[in-house]
């Protein structure tokens, strides 16, 4: 049964007046699900500084998109960074209103959540293009996890 099928089935035993709420606000709310993105998002330097990674996974419109690749030479936190704006990109052009995004790295969490100071003028460079970004979505909201809940962004990251 669909989302649709579902819904009429459930508001049949509704009073009308709520039935046609519901239906009027369906749309909207179907769009709302199906535009919002979840990333996880990961960076790597091996050793530190040195070769930089970048992993992260967007799910956005029932799709689930990777990436995965080298980005020249710097630090974790540089690497960090830019797995969440390429990440970022990749959300708005497959048109996501709305982000959800979850890192390990809490100096990258907490400076976007503007908890903590950016003190490093290329991770201020990089937090400002991110801030940008962020600009572009009607929500978004990042929190920090473990790194054993993180495991799949690890791995792109440092493939």
């Amino acid at each position: 049964m669909n989302p649709k099928e579902a819904l009429k089935k459930l508001i049949d035993d509704l009073k009308d007046e709520t039935a046609l709420e519901i239906l009027q606000d369906w749309d909207d709310i179907i769009d709302s699900y199906e535009k919002n993105a979840v990333i996880f998002f990961d960076g790597s330097a091996h050793p530190n500084p040195g070769e930089m990674g970048i992993g992260a996974t967007v799910e956005c419109c029932g799709k689930i998109m990777e990436i995965s690749k080298k980005v020249g030479y710097g630090t974790n936190n540089i690497a960090e960074y830019l797995a969440l704006i390429e990440a970022l990109k990749l959300a708005r052009k497959v048109g996501a209103k709305s982000v959800k995004i979850y890192g390990d790295s809490s100096i990258v969490i907490e400076q976007i959540n503007g908890r903590w100071r950016v003190k490093n003028e290329r991770l201020k460079d990089l937090k400002k293009e991110v801030m940008e970004l962020l600009g572009r979505f009607k929500r978004w909201r990042a929190e920090w996890i473990p790194e054993s809940k993180n495991e799949r962004a690890h791995k792109l990251a440092n493939s």
